[in-house]
């Protein structure tokens, strides 16, 4: 692209003042920015869920490389599998979270463009784009109790999905402006909690059922650039971003069901499904214009915007083996403690209907933009449905004073976009991952710790889809590459054990009656 005719140029990075126009753009120039910019904005919503993000929640579920859907006897049964409850006794207390770091990046293709004699930049390489955002952190607490009932346990939590937040990226790297800021910059808040209220029955002693109802809590935070060429004679000059920030907050509901059957000898099987969850979130969108309109200023507006959580499926099938069976195993209601020299795999597979909840995209409604009035925009996305297979499994040493698990696993997440789409808001890249994780029970106490180490398969981009504005080349074209780090820490207590009154005292082993079953 030839630059030697281009207008206004930006200073930013060379310590030179930014050119201003003769006149200050007309309003619906700056309207069409503004729905640009909130319209972007929604990459915010798609940073959520496995296939985008990184399995999973729950320590011990993490330690087992997500594998849960047929043990789910703990409070994190709320998102793994709500039927586990049913076989969970007495009264407990689950307090877990996930301190989660990606480093997702993006190697853009080709060198900047411009005249060397008036951009200090120009012919360069672009540089590497990397996630500069510090960790964030995922809570789980749970709390489920059976109230002294012989078939029903219920349950009340709270949930983060299991995501990956807390990415920003550079605006300015080596004194140019980042070849990624049309992609995402971040650095606002965003949050999404799952509060949960849920009952497990046993219908019989091979088979337990559970359903929930989810309360959605949804804030929406994002930092972008948008660009308005209008007043630029060429594309992503710095002189022609407009920047701005916007925050959206909103509820909505769903439910889950779900299902443990106990199929014989040490061998169950789990089934769950989470609902989709339509997400209306309101709030205000401040864009400041691009640096060549000194002295001219945006209104904040209103803004709508109308995204969805998709349905889940989860499913798996577990084998205990060794001395002793879990209690759990064997359809007895109790703590699910395992017993020396007992172990387990777990074989899951997850499916998650990102299709139909961003295909095409979030839809955004400005309220009332200066000198334009109402606007509103589709933000094409297109995400597919992905599949998530996780294995793993735990196994309790024996002659130790205290009983101690060990815990290990591993999956393969599916690619939620397809390559055109791949974005840098969030990690929608294909990922496999290793895990290991470790509990160790005092008392009335288990303490789990977890890590999980996921790998993405670097994808390079030729088809990009994304352009800093209409009849602009893309600017995701290149390779994109990353890793996460999962650290996990949680506690379980039983609290009927510490206060007494619990009506299921703790099993001993029985080695006879598991021979005769």
């Amino acid at each position: 692209m030839s630059t030697s005719t281009r207008g206004p140029r930006s200073g930013r990075g060379c310590g030179r003042e930014a050119p201003t126009l003769s006149k200050p753009p007309t309003l619906s120039a700056l309207g069409f920015a503004a729905s640009f910019f909130a319209a972007a904005f929604l990459a915010a919503p798609s940073a959520f869920a496995g296939g985008l993000e990184t399995p999973d929640n729950g320590t011990e579920a993490l330690g087992r490389g997500g594998a849960f859907a047929a043990k789910a006897d703990d409070p994190t049964a709320l998102h793994h599998n709500i039927g586990g409850l049913a076989q969970q006794g007495g009264t407990r207390l689950l307090v877990n979270a996930n301190v989660a770091r990606n480093s997702l990046s993006f190697q853009r293709e080709g060198v900047y463009e411009g005249d060397p004699g008036t951009t200090a930049w120009a012919g360069r390489r672009y540089p590497l784009a990397e996630n500069q955002g510090g960790v964030a952190v995922l809570p789980f607490v749970a709390a489920t109790s059976d109230f002294g009932t012989e078939r029903m346990t219920f349950a009340l939590g709270t949930f983060a999905p299991h995501s990956v937040g807390g990415k920003v990226y550079p605006l300015v790297q080596n004194g140019a402006p980042s070849p990624a800021r049309y992609d995402a910059i971040g650095g606002m808040p965003t949050l999404l909690l799952y509060h949960t209220a849920a009952m497990g029955y046993r219908v019989a002693d091979w088979l337990d059922v559970g359903v929930g109802f989810h309360l959605v809590q949804a804030q929406i935070g994002t930092r972008l650039i948008a660009y308005m060429n209008k007043y630029c004679s060429g594309f992503e000059e710095a002189a022609c971003d407009a920047r701005g920030e916007a925050t959206t907050k909103g509820w909505s509901g769903t439910g889950s069901i779900g299902a443990m059957a106990r199929l014989g000898e040490g061998l169950s099987a789990g089934l769950h499904f989470r609902g989709p969850a339509p997400i209306t979130t309101e709030g205000t969108a401040k864009i400041d214009p691009p640096s060549v309109a000194k002295g001219f200023e945006i209104p904040a507006t209103r803004v709508m915007v109308q995204t969805a959580m998709p349905w889940v499926v989860r499913g798996g099938v577990r084998k205990v083996f060794g001395r002793e069976r879990s209690f759990a195993a064997r359809g007895e209601r109790g703590r699910g403690e395992p017993t020396e020299g007992t172990g387990d795999l777990e074989l899951d597979v997850v499916y998650e209907g990102w299709g139909s909840a961003m295909n095409p995209g979030p839809r955004v409604v400005l309220d009332d933009v200066k000198g334009v009035g109402r606007m509103e925009r589709t933000v094409t996305k297109r995400y597919s449905n992905t599949l998530s297979v996780r294995v793993g499994g735990s196994y309790t040493l024996q002659g130790l004073s205290v009983p101690v698990t060990l815990r290990g696993g591993g999956y393969y997440d599916g690619s939620a976009t397809a390559g055109a789409y791949t974005r840098l808001d969030a990690d929608t890249l294909d990922k496999v991952a290793l895990t290991a994780g470790v509990g160790v029970r005092f008392g009335s106490v288990r303490i789990d710790a977890a890590y999980a180490s996921a790998f993405d398969f670097a994808r390079t981009v030729k088809d990009g889809d994304l352009r800093s504005a209409e009849g602009a080349p893309a600017v995701n074209n290149g390779v994109f590459t990353g890793h996460t780090h999962i650290a996990s820490l949680g506690a379980v207590i039983e609290l009927d054990r510490i206060f007494g009154g619990g009506r299921l005292p703790l099993p001993k082993p029985d080695g006879d009656r598991v021979a005769r079953r």
